[in-house]
């Protein structure tokens, strides 16, 4: 009864994000609410997902240059993004039966609206780039391409224990995951990510075109960057960037006894995986990217962010406790995923005569 009578409110537009949070808070100490956790946290990222379209809507017609569309997204129009992945990543877990039921028109007004955002914005975005010039990226936004000399260099690197710098680059992690992760380890109970730390996170542009090897690349130390036509590989100051060998040669050619790791490597063996004298550290991460690249798991896409997170939080207690004062969390591209299924209208028609 509790939870028809809140989807027939949302249903009906008459359901607010603070009374179902109001709601979550009194119920989440009850016996019965873990078994129906998802109902209630689908019913909230709702709410959130059409409270983020309203903003969306009333703030985006007046905007019109790239540094507000990018400014106005990573305060504010994320949320979208956040609260549909959300959405979808508990309606997923549900249960067949009544509730799921009549979530359904919810659940198709999420759908219409979310594809009608990615449209303007997409829109907006493009149309705010050819006004700015034939200049990417825009003035005073960050890029990846200078990750390195605007971060890396500037924490400056020591292998003297509490001055190492880590840097785990997570594949696809996209900005508003960032958010999210940011925000789980601010509240981390482990006491590595907590005591004395602070957490922030902010957004940058990535290169075009968005790709792998491109933003691997870019995330690397050096300068100019040219792509192999036929492979898609990238070459930096001459020298191949693919593979980890070849960005563990790049990273100690510019900082002698830097080195990459896999995740995976680094979870198994802990920081003696990297010893006492690296002074910066790569951990290249696959969790989303991995997940969303088969036809046979993309569609858990979104459950691939929460595990990522997941394993990002291990990642960076492994690397405080290897000695590192400082650690970037960084991607090489996001990625954009609707929970619908891909529909094709195809019009066949005779030719007129003219056409003929």
């Amino acid at each position: 009864w509790v939870h028809t009578s809140l989807v027939d409110a949302l249903a009906a537009e008459t359901l607010r994000h603070e009374q179902i949070d109001q709601i979550i808070a009194s119920r989440s100490s009850t016996q019965w609410y873990g078994r129906f956790e998802d109902n209630y946290h689908a019913l909230l990222s709702a709410c959130s997902f059409f409270d983020a379209i309203a903003s969306y809507e009333s703030s985006s017609p007046s905007v019109t240059s790239a540094q507000d569309v990018f400014e106005l997204y990573c305060s504010t129009w994320y949320e979208v993004d956040e609260s549909y992945r959300h959405f979808f990543d508990h309606y997923t877990n549900l249960q067949n039966g009544k509730f799921k039921q009549k979530l359904e028109s919810p659940r198709q007004r999420i759908m219409a609206s979310y594809d009608q955002y990615l449209m303007t914005l997409t829109d907006k975005w493009q149309l705010a780039l050819f006004a700015d010039g034939d200049v990417y990226p825009p003035e005073g936004i960050a890029f990846q391409a200078r990750f390195f000399m605007d971060r890396v260099v500037h924490a400056l690197p020591s292998a003297e224990k509490g001055r190492r710098v880590g840097v785990i680059v997570s594949d696809a992690l996209r900005y508003e995951v960032g958010r999210d992760l940011a925000a789980r380890i601010s509240r981390s109970r482990n006491t590595k990510l907590r005591d004395g730390k602070s957490v922030s996170c902010e957004g940058a542009l990535c290169m075009l075109p968005s790709y792998t090897q491109l933003g691997m690349a870019a995330l690397l130390p050096g300068d100019a960057m040219v792509i192999d036509p036929r492979t898609g590989n990238v070459m930096k100051d001459g020298l191949p960037t693919s593979g980890l060998t070849n960005r563990q040669t790049i990273l100690d050619s510019t900082v002698p006894g830097s080195i990459a790791i896999k995740a995976d490597e680094l979870m198994a063996e802990g920081p003696t995986a990297i010893g006492d004298t690296a002074p910066i550290i790569y951990v290249y991460h696959n969790v989303i990217d991995k997940m969303g690249d088969s036809r046979d798991t993309e569609d858990k896409v979104f459950s691939a962010c929460k595990d990522a997170c997941e394993e990002i939080e291990e990642l960076a207690s492994e690397l405080v406790s290897a000695g590192c004062g400082t650690i970037f969390i960084i991607s090489d591209h996001g990625f954009l995923y609707q929970a619908g299924d891909i529909l094709s209208l195809i019009h066949i028609s005779e030719p007129t005569r003219q056409e003929a």
